[in-house]
């Protein structure tokens, strides 16, 4: 814009002086004449000058590579994939069983979906206790086959009456939400780092994690704990989410 402003100028001022130049030429005014002279060839260098380097600067603008951008690795893959797995899981709970939460059974459940194993889900609030094995396909969720997950019978004493033998022995599962949140936070901590950089390269003063994204309300506070292990701070539930403040 300024560089506009200063060629727009001068091509004004050496019309004025042109303008000048013919006037002081007709009253016959040489002293002033020449200076006037002087001060257009002054001009027209200045204006050949600016073109020169705006022309210098678009070529160099046409010539300049583009950056290509960095191909996804297989851990960006991984990433994504079981991202997306959690979140399918969730969905498909939430549609047979709005108020049931749910857990890995074993905590290495990634490492065994890469491996092509069979993995279980531990359910509650979903009728009662249940298991449900996750049918998994190209690292794709096609759905739950659910069991109910019940204790060993505990072995009979000879005075246990008929009745004790037909009352079914369960207790429930205890829900591991520190496990979820392991796993939640593996799963996202690097596009929430991401996130963050870009609300603090914008001046916000907080970021909220939407309800939306996170597990079961329970299981926030094992959410802050375990974040709080990834160096991120400053966190508090909030009825929306999880909210992470940066001016404390």
């Amino acid at each position: 814009m300024n560089k506009d402003f200063t060629r727009r100028m001068t091509h004004e001022a050496l019309i004025i002086l042109g303008v000048l130049a013919f006037f002081t030429f007709m009253f016959r005014l040489w002293p002033l004449l020449v200076l006037v002279i002087f001060c257009i060839i002054g001009g027209a260098v200045r204006l050949l000058f600016l073109k020169a380097k705006d022309a210098t600067v678009r070529e160099a603008e046409e010539v300049k590579p583009e950056v290509p951008k960095p191909e996804p690795t297989e851990k960006d893959v991984h990433n994504l994939a079981y991202s997306v797995i959690l979140t399918r899981i969730t969905e498909m709970v939430s549609s047979e069983y709005p108020t049931a939460k749910w857990v890995w059974e074993k905590p290495n459940a990634r490492k065994l979906i890469e491996d092509g194993e069979e993995v279980f889900i531990l359910l509650s609030g979903a009728g009662g206790y249940r298991r449900a094995k996750v049918k998994i396909q190209n690292l794709q969720v096609t759905g739950l086959e659910y069991v109910t997950a019940t204790l060993p019978e505990k072995p009979k004493d000879e005075t246990d009456t008929d009745a004790d033998d037909e009352e079914e022995i369960s207790e429930p599962i205890p829900v591991n939400y520190g496990l979820i949140a392991f796993e939640w936070v593996e799963a996202h901590v690097m596009d929430l780092n991401d996130r963050i950089n870009d609300a603090i390269a914008q001046g916000k003063d907080e970021y909220l994690i939407p309800e939306e994204e996170l597990p079961v309300r329970d299981s926030w506070s094992a959410i802050i704990e375990e974040l709080g292990r990834q160096d991120i701070e400053n966190l508090v539930e909030d009825p929306h989410g999880i909210k992470i403040n940066f001016k404390q």
